[in-house]
């Protein structure tokens, strides 16, 4: 971004005489928005956090979603940078990528933590809850997921190169959501335990 701004600077002293204003486009305009879109993007995360902690009153069943979201959009966004070099994935992806990915990430990670509970509250340990919320949520997810990149492959089939494209990175985002709604979900919910409970078990 500073290069960017330095280069604007030193073109507008050259062509400013002129009455040429000097104004960065595509690549170079996206660059000098990368500070304002990570600052949306966490207070984004941010609000979320604060709106979990309020509906779980628990730091760790409020962290968990975010942080299974968080992970599953790491994973996609360098899925789409190797993906970049057999198709033209446009700068814009990324970005819509990553509104999708935390979304659905956050849904289907509190879908799975919600049916955990429920299993702990029904007296079950933790490894068996895990495994009946993979039984039963995870099949959910990935029902719904499924259904969201089947409605996103008809924007591939347009003839439209840009909307294809956004609607790759929006499937490679629901994908990896999915996925880590039934891998990563299920281990760290059997990991934390008794700790996600929001009361104690029934003896």
């Amino acid at each position: 971004a500073a290069a960017v701004e330095t280069l604007t600077t030193d073109l507008e002293s050259q062509v400013g005489d002129a009455g040429i204003e000097v104004i960065p486009a595509d690549a170079f305009a996206q660059v000098l928005d990368q500070p304002n879109n990570r600052r949306a993007e966490g207070l984004g995360l941010l609000a979320a956090l604060v709106i979990l902690l309020v509906a779980f009153g628990s730091v760790a069943a409020a962290l968990l979603p975010l942080g299974v979201a968080i992970v599953g959009l790491a994973v996609s966004i360098l899925g789409l940078g190797l993906l970049g070099h057999a198709v033209d994935i446009p700068t814009v992806a990324p970005a819509l990528a990553s509104m999708i990915g935390l979304g659905v990430g956050i849904d289907y990670s509190l879908f799975g933590l919600n049916r955990y509970q429920r299993a702990l509250i029904d007296g079950q340990e933790p490894v068996v809850a895990a495994t009946t919320t993979t039984a039963t949520a995870g099949r959910a997810v990935l029902f719904a997921g499924f259904s969201v990149i089947a409605a996103l492959s008809v924007l591939a089939l347009v003839g439209m190169p840009l909307m294809r494209s956004l609607a790759i990175a929006s499937g490679v985002a629901v994908l990896v959501a999915c996925a880590a709604s039934v891998t990563l979900l299920p281990a760290m919910l059997a990991w934390l335990g008794t700790r996600l409970a929001t009361r104690k078990p029934e003896s």
